[in-house]
């Protein structure tokens, strides 16, 4: 997958701007810059700061049937599990 790697970093600039930033780097350019347009910026920025380690999660819990002995095999795999690798697929930039 390509993309930064996280943890990422939220900080909020006097100006009321919030950027994101690779935890490493926090150079204040990086991953996103988030304006207030509409109210819903500090929720917005939260949610984006936290994308890399949501995305460990849900890698982690949507291949939790194959780490039990499950077998692979959609039929067995709740559907929960199922939603969870197609949405890891989109956020990669393929099909599920």
């Amino acid at each position: 997958m390509k993309h930064t790697p996280g943890p990422w970093h939220l900080t909020k600039s006097q100006d009321g701007i919030y950027h994101i930033d690779n935890t490493e780097t926090q150079d204040g350019g990086g991953i996103a810059v988030i304006y207030d347009c509409d109210g819903n910026s500090e929720h917005n920025a939260k949610l984006i700061a936290v994308a890399p380690e949501l995305l460990e999660a849900a890698k982690y819990a949507a291949n939790c049937g194959e780490r039990d002995g499950m077998p692979n095999n959609p039929g067995l795999i709740p559907a929960w599990a199922v939603r969870l690798r197609e949405l890891i697929a989109k956020a990669a930039g393929r099909q599920p």
